[in-house]
């Protein structure tokens, strides 16, 4: 680097510099109903980050989400969040959830704060790269998986380090829905269908976090034929720390 400032921690990871990008939280809160509604004047490259709101921390804690996006045809664009989630002794039981919504800026995005207090970082043609004063999703670990048939991502993949906890951890929303859906034949004409769905799983007694691979079984006389349909896309999975 050949102007402004660095701060580097002990794993030698970049913190603050004047040209890393930032994920700025524009808006935080609880969602009580299945879903929040984004308004239209937020950026398009927003993320939105959740994690179980008011956990019985005895407990492991399980989220599932998705993004919507649409246009009726007469009427504003549409784009909301669901979200969802329980403890591990119910499979679904449609608790609160908080919530973040992120923007991604870097130098030459970001508004010059008012606040006259923390940290600026300026690039050499004095464009503001970084600020301490807007509230921020700092990222612990990520992982990316191409999901298929025999791999679901299902397991811990996440232990804090040092003094984090699974406390106040938030996770990346549109990772955790829908996967794999199976119809089969159990005898004749009868057919059963098994879902699959990816949950974020906030493990708050061992301090681990990872992902919950659940299924539900329904039975359906006369159905389709039979197949086994894999969302076989990448997902990406991220948890960190509003700060």
């Amino acid at each position: 680097m050949a102007y402004g400032f660095q701060a580097i921690n002990e794993s030698d990871f970049l913190q603050i510099d004047d040209a890393s990008s930032q994920f700025l939280v524009i808006q935080t809160g609880t969602v009580t109903s299945p879903y929040l509604t984004i308004p239209n004047s937020f950026p398009e490259d927003i993320v939105v980050v959740v994690r179980p709101h008011n956990p019985d921390t005895s407990r492991a804690h399980r989220v599932r989400g998705f993004m919507s996006d649409y246009t009726p045809v007469r009427g504003a664009r549409i784009r909301r969040a669901y979200m969802a989630s329980n403890n591990d002794r119910y499979t679904y039981q449609n608790s609160a959830c908080d919530y973040a919504i992120l923007e991604r800026v870097s130098a030459g995005t970001l508004i010059e704060p008012s606040s006259g207090y923390g940290l600026n970082v300026y690039t050499s043609s004095g464009v503001l790269g970084y600020t301490s004063a807007y509230p921020t999703y700092r990222v612990k670990s990520t992982r990316t998986l191409a999901l298929s048939a025999s791999v679901s991502g299902h397991g811990i993949w996440h232990t804090p380090s040092g003094t984090d906890q699974v406390l106040g951890m938030y996770a990346y929303l549109a990772s955790y829905s829908e996967y794999r859906s199976r119809q089969y034949s159990i005898g004749g004409h009868e057919r059963g269908n098994t879902d699959y769905v990816r949950l974020a799983h906030f493990d708050y007694p061992n301090n681990q976090f990872g992902t919950y691979v659940q299924s539900s079984y329904s039975d359906g006389l006369n159905g389709g034929s039979i197949y086994d349909y894999v969302y076989a896309v990448l997902r990406t999975e991220m948890v960190g720390y509003i700060t």
